[in-house]
């Protein structure tokens, strides 16, 4: 049991039980097992909280992943709303990708923003996001679909609120 639990490449905190069972074992001798489960657990969430603040953020709870992903295209709607262009993803999609890998009101950058339908799922689901595009064309259907969104919303184009 010891091997398991004070090795290097573990991170989680031993149960109660096999803790109370150590402690009882060494009769709380040595200094880890004087403190009370509870006492070192709240010590272990804090650490624990520190750690997973310098950690890349993955969250993939919020829904059955599996590595294959499947959505259905994008509607017609989506595609007009797209401005014709070749490959608009569907929402949906974005939004796994967000929320897999974006907190709550985090930033997402797209740098190829093409329709930008990475903007519009940022947007739902309480995200800001920064993106590029080289076509003009496809510069302002991102724009008019934002402001179709949120009409509030503050849309900046190289740094000058437009």
């Amino acid at each position: 049991m010891y091997g398991h639990w004070f090795t290097k490449s573990q991170w989680c905190l031993i149960p109660e039980e096999h803790y109370l069972k150590l402690q009882n074992y060494y009769k709380k001798e040595y200094g880890a097992f004087k403190k009370e489960y509870d006492e070192l657990k709240k010590e272990y969430d804090e650490l624990k909280k520190e750690y997973y603040k310098t950690r890349a953020y993955f969250d993939n709870t919020h829904e059955k992943m599996t590595e294959v992903w499947q959505f259905d295209r994008t509607t017609g709607e989506e595609r007009e709303s797209a401005g014709g262009h070749a490959t608009p993803k569907p929402i949906q999609l974005c939004e796994r990708a967000i929320k897999s890998s974006c907190p709550d009101n985090g930033l997402v950058l797209d740098v190829f923003l093409g329709s930008g339908s990475t903007m519009v799922a940022a947007h739902q689901l309480n995200r800001k996001c920064y993106g590029m595009e080289i076509e003009p064309k496809y510069c302002q259907i991102i724009i008019d679909r934002m402001r179709n969104l949120d009409p509030n919303l503050v849309i900046k184009k190289n740094g000058i609120e437009i």
